[in-house]
């Protein structure tokens, strides 16, 4: 174990695959799943803006699904029981298939079982995407590969984990990878706290990720976080290549250094980035 822990997402931080998947595989097997074919340009732009281009940035598929829903909650047979899907969200410990199986065996919940199979399909249609559409940000392989000589690096996901592994193995910076903690292992700050619990010191503790959720986690867990501004990712790997990361490893990350980035951060978000 090195002395230190670089963190990082991977979907819209080190993958550039968060877009499409959501565009070509999250939104698209939603509309199919609770047949709004009459509202689809509608729940399109609302998928589209709950998982990319707001706050919610980055949040986990079923909470997603789950916000998405309630939004549409009119237009869907099953929306009495949409509280039970909000009651385990609130309750598990992981979110994940298997969690959620095992919930559906215990209610017998139509809506959770069809959650879950939107979920399958989800991963069938993310299996589809051609190889060559799994592109790394500029900068950011170049940067995990020098950077791991001298931390240990973590891949922090709340996607699934066979389609996070695979996508970093065909985009050659899985060998780099210390350990790869998707949502199997629990909630971006479960991770981080357990990572940080291997014997870190917390200001060796790194995580770089692009959304709300990725801050918020690294603040709880105790430990700084850098930005990776959605639609500005390049310019932010790059910052971090010449000025962050050499900061963080020499002690030097200050407080004004990370509310610097933390501000701009917060704006890039408020801001519409739609492609």
């Amino acid at each position: 174990m090195k002395n230190y822990a670089f963190c990082v997402d991977s979907d819209g931080c080190v993958m550039d695959t968060m877009t499409p998947k959501h565009r070509f595989c999250f939104g698209p097997e939603a509309i199919k799943m609770w047949n709004l074919l009459p509202w689809e340009k509608e729940a399109e732009k609302r998928w589209e803006e709950i998982n990319l281009w707001q706050k919610t940035r980055g949040i986990n598929r079923f909470q997603g699904i789950y916000r998405f829903l309630y939004e549409f909650r009119d237009k869907i047979s099953e929306a009495d029981e949409l509280p039970r899907l909000e009651h385990w969200l609130q309750t598990t410990g992981e979110y994940s298939e298997r969690a959620l199986a095992e919930e559906v065996k215990k209610t017998g919940s139509k809506l959770l079982q069809q959650v879950l199979d939107w979920s399958d399909k989800v991963n069938e249609s993310i299996n589809q995407i051609p190889k060559e559409k799994t592109r790394v940000f500029t900068g950011a392989k170049d940067i995990i590969s020098r950077i791991c000589k001298e931390t240990d690096i973590y891949i922090i996901s709340s996607a699934n984990r066979e389609a996070v592994c695979r996508e970093w193995e065909e985009a050659s910076v899985l060998n780099y990878v210390t350990e790869c903690m998707t949502q199997e292992k629990g909630t971006k700050c479960e991770c981080l706290k357990k990572v940080c619990a291997l014997g870190y010191e917390s200001s060796h503790v790194l995580m770089v990720g692009d959304a709300l959720g990725d801050k918020e986690s690294a603040d709880v867990a105790g430990i700084p976080f850098f930005p990776i501004l959605a639609g500005k990712e390049e310019e932010s790997w790059q910052e971090g290549r010449k000025s962050a990361f050499p900061a963080w490893l020499n002690g030097n990350y200050t407080k004004e250094m990370q509310q610097k980035y933390e501000r701009q951060f917060y704006q890039n978000l408020e801001r519409d980035e739609r492609k």
